[in-house]
């Protein structure tokens, strides 16, 4: 295992969802991502979606 301390200024989750569309099938969808800002060490904010470059 290697580690390192990464500077980053926000956090992105990428969520998803298992699910049955309408013919019964199973599927998966990932959903828009959604940021996060945390400054110091307490939860700011979040929006979604967040763009990325």
């Amino acid at each position: 295992m290697i580690e390192e301390f990464v500077r980053f200024d926000r956090e992105v989750t990428m969520l998803t969802l298992r699910h049955y569309d309408p013919a019964g099938q199973i599927r998966t969808t990932v959903m828009a991502p959604i940021a996060h800002v945390r400054p110091g060490t307490l939860y700011h904010e979040s929006w979604q979606p967040e763009p990325f470059p």
